[in-house]
Formats: structure tokens, C-alpha cells, sequence
């Protein structure tokens, strides 16, 4: 609990300076093909195509890392507009595009539709309530039907077999098993791709 207006902005300017190594982090990875702490390189997806992973080791973890922080600027961007603050407006504001860019070309579905699903959440407590939903809607559509690698991720999600839904199911066993050995305290940060093997069924 943020207990006074101090301890507001100290949040604020942690977790932004988090996010903004972050989203360095997986800018540079687009650039010279590794980030720039820990040496990670970017997930292969099919031909060409590249999903960065930033400072960890999978794509879907760099983007679950994201999605909260995509509402989180959003948050700060229009707090900052609305006190008219506008070079903070502006820095803000180029910190939410850049994650934005960096969050999509994760290719990390699961990531995008929680953003997506936090932002709505979000919206629900403006009078601007309906417009802001109108184009999040139309935002969503845009990236189902325009044609890009997103998008194909994005309409993959209909046609899953059920070995992709018992294979997602395995890895929902996987984690609540990991989750009930160290309810408390985890495993361990950005972990669960080495306690995987641990945890694995044996079939």
C-alpha cells in the first residue's frame, strides 16, 4: 500500500526505470540479435521472423514481464497530461511506444490478450468509458486482420488441436506443483525454465 505522495513517486520512478531497462534491453536485443545484460538471444519463430526476449530466457516470460507495465504508462502518461507536465508527458509517453513495440514483437499471445484484458479493466473507471473500449476493440481487430506474424499467432489460437490444449494443460500441472512446494516465497525469479526438467511428468 502506497501510504503518501512520496512514496507514490518512489514507486513510479522505480518500477519506470525497471521498465525502461527493460524495454532497452529488448530494443538492443532487435538490433545486434542479444541483449545487452545477460548475452540472451532472440527466440527463433518460423523463417526470418524473431521473438525478442529481452532479459529473459523466453519470449512469453519477457512478455508477461511487460504487459502490467504497459498499463502501468499508460497510467503515468495521462496523470502527467493531465497536469499539463508536458516534457514528462512526452518522455512518458516514448517509454509506453517503445514497450509497446518491444511487448508485440514478443509474439507472446498470452501477453498481448492479458494487456489487452488490463487496459479494459482500466478503462472501466473513465466517463470516457465507451470510446476508450471502442478503440481498444478496434486496436484488437486491427491486429487480427492486418497481415503480420502477430496476427498469424493471434488466429492460431481457434485452430488449436487438442495437443496443444493437453500440452498447455501439462504446463498449468507443472507450475501449480511449483507453486504448492514454495507457496510463499517461489522458486526463484524468471526459474521456471530450469525447475521445469524437476517438476516434469515422467511420461
Amino acid at each position: 500500500v502506497l501510504r503518501d505522495e512520496k512514496e507514490k513517486q518512489s514507486f513510479v520512478v522505480i518500477y519506470g526505470a525497471a521498465l525502461l531497462l527493460a524495454v532497452s534491453s529488448g530494443l538492443y536485443q532487435e538490433v545486434f540479435g542479444v541483449d545487452f545484460l545477460f548475452g540472451h538471444k532472440v527466440n527463433p519463430h518460423f523463417g526470418d521472423i524473431k521473438r525478442l526476449t529481452g532479459t529473459f530466457k523466453h519470449s512469453n516470460d519477457y512478455g508477461t514481464f511487460l504487459a502490467p507495465g504497459f498499463v502501468f504508462l499508460l497510467a503515468v502518461f495521462l496523470d502527467t497530461a493531465k497536469q499539463k507536465k508536458l516534457a514528462a508527458s512526452v518522455l512518458w509517453f516514448a517509454l509506453l511506444a517503445a514497450l509497446t513495440y518491444v511487448l508485440m514483437h514478443t509474439l507472446s499471445r498470452g501477453a498481448i490478450l492479458a494487456t489487452f484484458a488490463g487496459v479494459v479493466f482500466f478503462c472501466l473507471f473513465f466517463r470516457f468509458r465507451w470510446i476508450a473500449l471502442a478503440i481498444i476493440a478496434s486496436s484488437l481487430a486491427a491486429l487480427w486482420l492486418v497481415p503480420s506474424p502477430l496476427s498469424e499467432r493471434l488466429r492460431e489460437i481457434p485452430a488449436m488441436g487438442g495437443g496443444d490444449i493437453s500440452e498447455r494443460m501439462t504446463l498449468i500441472k507443472i507450475s501449480l506443483n511449483m507453486i504448492k512446494e514454495s507457496p510463499v516465497f517461489g522458486l526463484g525469479l524468471n526459474t521456471y525454465s530450469e525447475n521445469f526438467p524437476r517438476f516434469k511428468p515422467a511420461d
